[in-house]
């Protein structure tokens, strides 16, 4: 029987000191996701640990890209994160990140997001969403406009009830 390898880099990352205090330490999210590892028989190859950056965009990150060479050269074959947003806040991101999984046949498991590449319906959930998000930037000013609008609107009832108020 061929059983695939299993070689897990753990990916591990805070931006801010407010996610340290709401349970998401570098320490805490390194230890519950060895215990995933040990659970799911993955070998750990390496901790990879970004402390102070945001994942917005995928710049900026040293560990975030060695570990991706890593996947590259086939050290690795499995990604793990506590959540979907310690490897990235954008689609468009994640969408290129997937076809590059893909392209080296390495996974991306998140454990609390119950989220994995295994999964083909993932993938294509994922290119359904990115094509309607396609002109985000057009979708953002709607929704600034129509936040703007929502503002003004309550101003003026507050403005009214004020009104009546003083009369």
């Amino acid at each position: 029987m061929n059983e695939e390898r299993k070689v897990a880099g753990i990916y591990i990352r805070i931006s801010t000191e407010d996610q340290v205090r709401e349970g998401f330490s570098l320490g805490e999210q390194e230890e519950k996701l060895r215990g995933l590892c040990e659970y799911k028989d993955y070998k750990i190859y390496k901790v990879y640990k970004d402390a102070g950056i945001s994942a917005n965009n995928m710049s900026g990150r040293p560990a975030f890209h060695q570990m991706l060479e890593d996947m590259r050269t086939g050290k690795i074959n499995y990604i793990i994160a506590y959540k979907l947003d310690r490897t990235t806040k954008s689609v468009r991101n994640l969408e290129v990140l997937i076809s590059e999984l893909e392209e080296y046949h390495c996974y991306l498991v998140c454990d609390r997001d119950e989220c994995t590449t295994m999964l083909n319906k993932y993938r294509k959930n994922l290119k359904i969403a990115n094509y309607i998000l396609e002109d985000t930037p057009k979708v953002k000013e709607v929704i600034k406009i129509e936040t703007q609008t929502k503002r003004a609107q309550e101003d003026i009832t507050k403005t009214k009830k004020k009104d009546i108020y003083v009369r």
